[in-house]
């Protein structure tokens, strides 16, 4: 390879979900957008969250670029600035900056908090949750539980030779898409990767040409990098670059539209479907059905699938509606993850009339599941719409409700899917408008489980 290759995009967690932009009633803003706190020191009871606290400024060593203590993490082409990671040589980590939520109708009386400039949250098969807290420098700070346990500082810059946006983070490694550009055309994509124990240990993988179609994108889980496209993925053998593993492919049934979304334990990589179907694949497996949607024959649709590796939980919609991503009402089903057929052995956790099924991400994580719905239906548009957590021990359910109506009306605060839960926290990305221009953007909100209150009896 004669030309070097820049960094044009720092994967996040895959987060393809099906239903990403539904209900969507104003695009976000593109850009940063700072706030002014004003006199008041920056209230946060008119929708204004307070910027103020966010991460300290940066102060290099003069040496490697990085904060003091921090480890640089080589490879980057020099245009694309300097990546580093926390080392325990470094002052003590700052919490992640999670502050009040609003008081909205959305969030009234919820245990709340929001990162105002925050992109991503993924559960990582540790129990870790990566969450990108940094819009202007995409700082990824790990935590297990309350506790930061580890960060990584990427620069955020979109320029004429280099885009650079937040990385993927499993518990091994960490990952850094590549592209090679030449003026406004990409020549080839490739990933970056580096152990998370030994950052001097990295390869780049899967650099090729580009074909001008669709490029690949690439993640990195537990056993290292995956490669996908919407109908296959493979994953790249750390120590043998030139060796991969299929872990999944939809060309034997027809086609189909997955995304490699779950790191799960034995470094099983989960790939749910829009067919309704769940795979799951390792190195020494290669691709597995899990699960097939396509089995129920009363029409009936599964309408998001996922799993934590211990409990596999599907949302199944029942009815139609003139929105093509809804159903009439929708059914939470569960079973174990091990179970050899766990369609046949599923068990439902929770059926409703008035909630409606849509198309969504199911996050699943420590006997709770959580996918986007809509509440209640006119006959043209659902009265609400938003998220709902179910435990799945009893289908004890708790609903978080957008802040208006979904009849075309611009809301404050708008619940777009889950991201991660981990056995404290709810992660779920938010469309709302916390700063001073009054603009639409996407962020993280955190819910603590244990102060939802009682919820809504099954």
């Amino acid at each position: 390879m004669n030309r070097p290759p820049i960094l044009a995009a720092l994967v996040g967690a895959l987060f393809l979900s099906a239903c990403a932009a539904c209900g969507r009633t104003e695009p976000p803003a593109l850009d940063g957008g700072i706030a002014d706190s004003g006199a008041d020191g920056g209230r946060r009871d008119g929708g204004i969250v307070d910027l103020d606290s966010g991460p300290p400024p940066v102060k290099v060593d003069g040496g490697n670029g990085c904060l003091d203590g921090w480890s640089r993490i080589q490879g980057l082409p020099a245009a694309c600035g300097v990546a580093c990671a926390w080392t325990e040589a470094a002052a003590p980590l700052t919490p992640v900056p999670w502050q009040a939520c609003p008081a909205l109708p959305a969030t009234t009386g919820l245990p709340c908090t929001v990162i105002t400039s925050g992109r991503s949250a993924r559960r990582v098969a540790s129990g870790e949750v990566a969450v990108s807290v940094d819009a202007t420098r995409s700082r990824l700070q790990i935590e297990l539980g309350d506790v930061v346990v580890g960060a990584y500082d990427i620069p955020y810059v979109f320029g004429p030779s280099c885009a650079a946006s937040p990385g993927a983070v499993s518990a091994r490694f960490l990952g850094a898409e590549l592209t090679e550009w030449n003026g406004n055309t990409p020549l080839g994509e490739g990933v970056l990767v580096a152990k998370r124990s030994a950052l001097a240990d990295q390869r780049l993988l899967g650099f090729e040409a580009s074909n001008g179609g669709i490029a690949p994108s690439f993640s990195v889980f537990a056993e290292g990098a995956v490669r996908s496209t919407f109908g296959a993925s493979d994953l790249f053998d750390f120590d043998d670059p030139k060796k991969t593993y299929p872990l999944y492919d939809a060309a034997p049934y027809g086609g189909d539209m997955g995304s490699q979304r779950e790191d799960l334990p034995g470094g099983f990589v989960g790939t749910p479907t829009n067919k309704g179907l769940y795979w799951v694949g390792s190195k020494a497996t290669g691709p597995v059905l899990k699960f097939d949607g396509r089995r129920y024959a009363d029409g009936s649709q599964v309408l998001g699938i996922g799993s934590d590796g211990t409990d596999l939980v599907w949302t199944r919609g029942f009815g139609g509606t003139p929105r093509i991503n809804e159903r009439e009402h929708a059914e939470f089903w569960r079973a174990p993850y091990n179970d050899p057929d766990p369609f046949a052995h599923g068990t439902r956790v929770l059926t409703n009339d008035v909630e409606l099924g849509a198309k969504s991400t199911v996050v699943v994580g420590c006997g709770y599941a959580a996918s986007r719905l809509r509440f209640g239906y006119d006959g043209v548009h659902p009265v609400r719409a938003g998220l709902v957590l179910v435990r799945l021990s009893d289908g004890r359910r708790w609903r978080f409700e957008d802040d208006a109506a979904q009849t075309g009306s611009v809301t404050d605060w708008q619940y777009m899917n889950p991201a991660a839960l981990d056995c404290t926290h709810l992660y779920v990305t938010v469309d709302a408008r916390l700063e001073a221009d009054r603009a639409i953007r996407e962020t993280i909100a955190r819910f603590k489980i244990a102060d939802l209150g009682p919820g809504i009896a099954p």
